[in-house]
């Protein structure tokens, strides 16, 4: 998607202030920082959930959607509360 504006803005140099519709100069460069950041996130979330979680269709698409997603998510938040009940036990 970002790189669709890049190639429109540099093919179309005529169009640039008309594809912000109305959003303040000033804005502008937040927001483009911003899309390139949430790009960026988006990107690494994917390859974080395909490579190192290793999404198995299988898991997915049988039953209940997203209960690979669900279980692995309530194993990892109980992993972090016991991590944190032993920091916290040792303070006492």
């Amino acid at each position: 998607v970002l790189g669709g504006y890049v190639y429109a803005l540099l093919d179309h140099p005529i169009l640039r202030g008309q594809i912000w519709g109305g959003v303040p100069e000033n804005w502008q460069p937040w927001i483009t920082m911003f899309m390139f950041i949430s790009g960026f996130g988006y990107c690494y979330g994917m390859y974080y959930l395909i490579f190192n979680e290793g999404l198995n269709p299988e898991n997915i698409y049988t039953g209940n959607k997203f209960q690979y997603l669900w279980q692995r998510s309530k194993s990892r938040i109980n992993e972090m509360k016991s991590k944190k009940y032993l920091l916290n036990s040792g303070k006492n």
